[in-house]
């Protein structure tokens, strides 16, 4: 996936203060080095887990959640631990979007360029409307 396009994401509807964040889960090597770069132009903070357990710990270290779980399904044993991992985020925090990128999805896809078709992404209702 593009940066360009990761940051039209985080800026659709977020708002930006000192100390917005992303998490990343799964990711590694180059490309993770390439997002923490680029949004830390943007003063976005760029932290990493490897597992719920260090989510969660990262999380309850910052003032506010996330503004986005930005998670690679491949580094997190598949797609499915992968939404069962962000709905075990969401019973401990509000976490208000969160992209999933999975070749699982649709193995043809490109993932160098998004369209609608690709990847998933799962969006939080809004804190006021839960229960």
């Amino acid at each position: 996936m593009s940066l360009d396009r990761l940051i039209k994401i985080l800026k659709t509807g977020t708002a930006y203060t000192r100390g917005t964040w992303v998490l990343v889960m799964g990711g590694q090597g180059e490309g993770l080095a390439a997002i923490k770069d680029r949004l830390a132009q943007l003063s976005i903070t760029v932290c990493n887990a490897e597992n719920l357990e260090q989510a969660i710990a990262l999380i309850n270290q910052n003032d506010m959640p996330p503004v986005l779980a930005y998670m690679y399904a491949e580094g997190l044993g598949g797609l499915e631990r992968t939404i069962s991992i962000y709905a075990d985020l969401q019973k401990q925090t509000h976490i208000g979007k969160c992209l999933i990128v999975s070749p699982e999805a649709n193995p043809d896809i490109d993932f160098s360029q998004m369209d609608e078709n690709s990847p998933l992404i799962l969006s939080a209702p809004k804190r006021s409307r839960l229960n």
